[in-house]
């Protein structure tokens, strides 16, 4: 039986990385432009954290002390992650600004790991990388693990989440503890079944896709996260309204399809095809700016939907201390919006000085 999976797990595996290999050669050398994104979210106002500064010192400190391997923490320094969470959340304290900026960084690390680092073509090793988080991210829940935790053999970045999870699991109500955590669990099983999928599978279509970058793309995490850093009171039954589930899952979208324009270039250079505009080219027959203009589409689409269901909430239903934490939260998601795209424009991840053309507008060669 072993030769036989051995060998039907390989030939499948090849087909994963020849369909992914074809999609990144029909690419190559095509022209994209990408407009302003700023100017599909009308009346969002950009902010950033008044001590922003302060926060990327403290956030660098924590990576340099978490990450082995020296190319990789400069690479994850010069990303910049407590900049990221001054874009994000830049209303909180500093002290929690920062912390959520340690947060931010371990999932862009721990991430990094399967997507383009040791475990990109090692299912076996990622699958283990993965239930060794899980172990720790569900024992971050029980205080009492804390002494025997220190005795497992664990990955540098998987450790690196017990102390945010410990401090999580202190501060915040059981039902707000189950939310986070549940996205973190669904986040690293995600990840790792994306993982599979690429190497074993190839390119799902769009509506599969859009789930699992759901799940795998962390943002859930990052809108949960907001009960953390404002001190909100919303029991389960505020996020079980329909107008707040849309707005969730709108900024997850906005945040997902916005991404994968501006990251498109980068992830087709370190050999991945896994992205939006590919899966529209590949399986829908778009040309690479059609599917560039029918993702704005989606993006415009998604934030009328977003708009509409923040209108429709009935906020006089609700008592002044739970109508205030709600605003919080909407007001939040919309950082989330605009902090995600503040970033990409000006951090040089995705892109760099090369890419503008006028003001944020963006052209590319892929």
């Amino acid at each position: 039986m072993a030769p036989q999976l051995t060998t039907t797990l390989t030939v499948t595996q090849d087909l994963g990385r020849q369909i992914n290999d074809e999609i990144l050669q029909n690419l190559k050398g095509k022209r994209i432009g990408i407009p302003d994104l700023f100017r599909l979210l009308p009346g969002w106002e950009v902010t950033t954290h008044s001590d922003v500064d302060h926060i990327s010192l403290k956030v660098n400190d924590w990576v340099a002390r978490w990450v082995d391997d020296e190319k990789r923490r400069k690479k994850f320094i010069r990303a910049n992650f407590g900049t990221l969470a001054a874009r994000f959340y830049p209303t909180v304290t500093t002290t929690k600004c920062i912390f959520a900026g340690q947060w931010l960084a371990w999932l862009f690390i721990w991430d990094d790991e399967i997507d383009c680092g040791s475990l990109t073509n090692d299912v076996e090793g990622m699958w283990k990388y993965c239930e060794q988080t899980r172990t720790l991210v569900e024992s971050c829940r029980d205080p009492s693990t804390e002494d025997a935790l220190r005795e497992v053999e664990l990955p540098t970045v998987v450790r690196a989440f017990e102390g945010l999870g410990r401090e999580l699991t202190a501060s915040l109500s059981a039902d707000a503890a189950d939310r986070i955590f549940k996205e973190v669990d669904d986040f690293v099983t995600a990840t790792a079944d994306a993982g599979y999928r690429r190497e074993m599978v190839g390119l799902l279509h769009r509506e599969d896709y859009l789930r699992e970058r759901h799940a795998n793309g962390a943002v859930g995490t990052c809108s949960y996260f907001l009960e953390y850093l404002h001190d909100l009171s919303l029991t389960s039954h505020i996020f079980e309204h329909e107008g707040i589930k849309t707005i969730i899952e709108e900024t997850s979208f906005q945040l997902i399809i916005s991404n994968d324009l501006v990251s498109l270039r980068r992830e087709l250079n370190e050999g991945q095809a896994d992205s939006l505009v590919p899966i529209l080219v590949h399986h829908e027959g778009y040309t690479p700016q059609g599917a560039v203009d029918h993702a704005l589409d989606m993006l415009r689409e998604s934030y009328d939907r977003f708009v509409e269901a923040e209108e429709h909430l009935p906020m006089v239903a609700f008592d002044g201390k739970v109508a205030e934490d709600i605003g919080k939260l909407v007001q939040g998601c919309k950082d989330l919006c605009t902090g995600n795209l503040h970033y990409s424009y000006t951090s040089e991840r995705y892109l760099d000085k090369t890419c503008f053309t006028e003001g944020r507008v963006v052209a590319l060669t892929l």
